[in-house]
């Protein structure tokens, strides 16, 4: 019932976030809005989580997530994948490495990881690479990107695309 807490919640049991800093939600309609979410209290950079109401009990459901310091080119939001299915965008993450996990709904288990590697340092790079998964049992899932904090503390960014399993 409450957006912010949705987000949150999100953060933290789907993402890994670990005592994240939470920001207000920012209204984009009467359905709609964002609540920014950063890693730490120490103000890293911040992650934007787009949530809907959408259930018939107007209940608040995260549909995505998106942080600058990650640019998605393909697999575009509510594509078709399947294995391996090719990622490619650009990023800039500490130590270049951003961990990619694909996942299936109603399952925090992935069905595939891996990792791609852009830029790093303030430097956004480009990245491509196939990414193997198994066999999913769901009709849509989500590409789950994490930038690890550099000091082991969990998640420091994140971003999530929504697509669907032929």
């Amino acid at each position: 019932t409450d957006p912010v807490k949705a987000a949150t919640e999100f953060a933290v049991t789907y993402l890994g976030f670990v005592n994240p800093a939470v920001g207000p939600f920012i209204g984009g309609d009467s359905r709609s809005g964002e609540v920014e979410i950063r890693g730490n209290q120490q103000g890293t950079a911040a992650m934007t989580v787009m949530v809907r109401k959408l259930a018939p009990d107007d209940s608040w459901w995260v549909i995505g997530a998106a942080t600058t310091h990650l640019q998605l080119d393909t697999p575009a939001w509510n594509a078709s994948i399947t294995s391996p299915v090719t990622l490619s965008g650009q990023s800039d993450a500490y130590e270049a490495t951003v961990n990619v996990e694909i996942r299936q709904d109603g399952s925090l288990t992935p069905l595939g990881t891996d990792f791609v590697m852009g830029g790093a340092n303030g430097t956004i790079g480009p990245f491509s690479k196939a990414v193997t998964f198994t066999t999913p049992t769901a009709k849509r899932g989500a590409i789950v990107f994490k930038m690890p904090s550099s000091d082991g503390g969990g998640t420091l960014e994140a971003g999530v695309i929504r697509v669907q399993f032929p």
